[in-house]
């Protein structure tokens, strides 16, 4: 089996929608802190904070993932 990796594209999703780390922690409920070390691939998400980071860019969770090889 192929390994692949899944890229996390928050930040720049949400530079296109015009929104800092504060307002996506606002709006989402999860902490600045949180955002910004899963922007900076310190941390995973999970599929819940990618639904929470997703709505509250009005996006489809999708958008946010890329599957790579």
């Amino acid at each position: 089996m192929d390994a692949f990796k899944i890229l996390f594209k928050l930040k720049k999703k949400r530079i296109e929608k015009c929104k800092t780390q504060k307002d996506v922690a606002r709006i989402s409920g999860i902490s600045q802190s949180h955002i910004s070390e899963v922007e900076n691939g310190l941390e995973s998400p999970t599929l819940r904070t990618v639904e929470q980071i997703a709505n509250s860019l009005k996006v489809n969770p999708l958008e946010l993932l890329e599957i790579v090889n």
